[in-house]
């Protein structure tokens, strides 16, 4: 069985096998569970650091298209994922990121 704090676990395990990587600790754990509700945070680390399209999201992450649009448009307006003009999205990196975006929420990225 798994508690919420799994999720958040293992989303800082999937950020630190980025270039950069992730301070995995507690602190950057605390981090993760501001940022994204526990359904959020499932979502990202099922998410490309390279843009996609929904179709191609809808596959990797199992979820259906329009469900997934919702959820990401809410999550690109929170600065948590990147959506280009085009309508592709990817999960942000630490550094340039997550740690930079959520200033930006509601904005054009």
């Amino acid at each position: 069985m798994s508690t919420t704090n799994d999720v958040y676990v293992k989303l800082a395990e999937y950020l630190d096998k980025a270039p950069i990587g992730a301070p995995m600790n507690d602190k950057f754990v605390e981090i993760l569970k501001v940022m994204y509700t526990p359904e959020e945070a499932e979502l990202a680390r099922k998410l490309p650091m390279m843009n996609a399209d929904i179709p191609t999201l809808a596959q990797t992450t199992g979820m259906e298209e329009e469900k997934l649009k919702d959820m990401l448009i809410r999550m690109a307006k929170k600065g948590t994922v990147f959506m280009n003009d085009k309508g592709k999205f990817r999960l942000l990196p630490t550094l340039v990121g997550i740690t930079e975006t959520p200033f930006w929420a509601g904005e054009k990225t």
